[in-house]
């Protein structure tokens, strides 16, 4: 069990435990005399917090996902450089996990629902194998933007809902899309999402949910500490130089599953927590798997060495539960 050693007391600072303490003047100018003579992808943040999210790709960036209420105006606005600025799973997907579930469970006979579809990149896949389409979003801009890139297809109708909202009303599908949708922090807005969901899915129908891992993020802060060493820094300097940035007081915690992208609070999900969070829910969980992206949508420019395994969100197939479907919600 190693540990960076410091100023800050008699006990070292374990490199594995959350760390919620502020790093003093000498272990700082320590790291800075460091990090400027160095050529690892080690950095640090201009609040005294060391990192290394200079090397940290922006590609993986979901929304502003820290708000209290689903906010229209902000994914309007976000629909002024929507692919600038959302990550594309449908175009990092390395072995189109989603895409193969979608050919798999679809039938010309049947109605799919991308919920929360944005600006619909998964809609013309869904509108070749199901006989009907239903697109909800928040933003009306962002449903402004899927007509357009879908204008040639006649089988998508598209409805502007809050999700979260107990009131919504839409017509049922047989199998339901939700990619990273339900990545909130407040727990009350992913639970309102979810109940939302299921209660519009025919008994014989799936959902398919793809939602951030914290697996993943974790994995990631590895790989950082990993190309560190590898590129000849120590272990514990490595070990200060790869330290996430320090939470401030009263956020929310990466024991919540609380990680920050691009500054953003946002929801990322244990492979266990997500079997327990429906075990008494509406859903039944019938498989877990992982949709692995490229090392490049967490670094910018990743070593040639650095490959398998990758970065990668949960994709969570789920089927109405037969003895609870229609009694039961996710609690708040």
């Amino acid at each position: 069990m190693s540990a960076f050693k410091g100023d800050c007391g008699e006990e070292p600072i374990l490199a594995h435990q959350p760390c919620e303490i502020s790093l003093d003047n000498k272990i700082l100018q320590m790291c800075r005399q460091w990090l400027k003579s160095t050529k690892t992808p080690a950095g640090l943040y201009g609040d005294n917090s060391i990192c290394s999210m200079d090397v940290r790709s922006e590609g993986r960036y979901y929304g502003k996902n820290e708000l209290r209420t689903m906010d229209e105006r902000y994914w309007d606005k976000a629909g002024e450089d929507y692919d600038g600025e959302i990550f594309s799973v449908l175009e990092q997907d390395r072995n189109e996990v989603v895409c193969s579930y979608i050919r798999r469970l679809g039938s010309g006979e049947l109605t799919a629902g991308d919920f929360g579809c944005g600006v619909g990149k998964f809609l013309p896949v869904l509108a070749e194998n199901f006989g009907r389409v239903l697109a909800v979003d928040l933003s009306s801009e962002l449903l402004a933007q899927a007509r357009e890139n879908c204008k040639g297809l006649d089988n998508i109708t598209y409805a502007r809902k809050d999700l979260s909202s107990d009131g919504v009303k839409l017509e049922t599908v047989d199998f339901a899309l939700s990619v990273n949708v339900a990545i909130m922090m407040p727990r009350k807005i992913r639970v309102g999402i979810i109940n939302t969901i299921a209660r519009h899915l025919r008994k014989s129908g799936h959902l398919l949910m793809v939602v951030p891992s914290l697996e993943s993020a974790l994995f990631a802060d590895w790989r950082l500490l990993d190309w560190n060493i590898n590129s000849g820094m120590g272990y514990d300097r490595a070990v200060a130089a790869s330290l996430a940035e320090v939470e401030a007081s009263g956020q929310a915690s990466i024991r919540h599953g609380a990680v920050e992208i691009d500054g953003v609070p946002t929801k990322h999900y244990l492979k266990e927590e997500l079997e327990a969070f429906f075990a008494d829910g509406p859903l039944d969980v019938v498989s877990i798997e992982k949709v692995e992206y490229s090392w490049k949508t967490e670094f910018e420019s990743p070593p040639k060495w650095m490959k398998g395994p990758y970065p990668w969100d949960w994709a969570v197939l789920l089927k109405p539960a037969a003895s609870r479907f229609e009694s039961v919600k996710i609690k708040v």
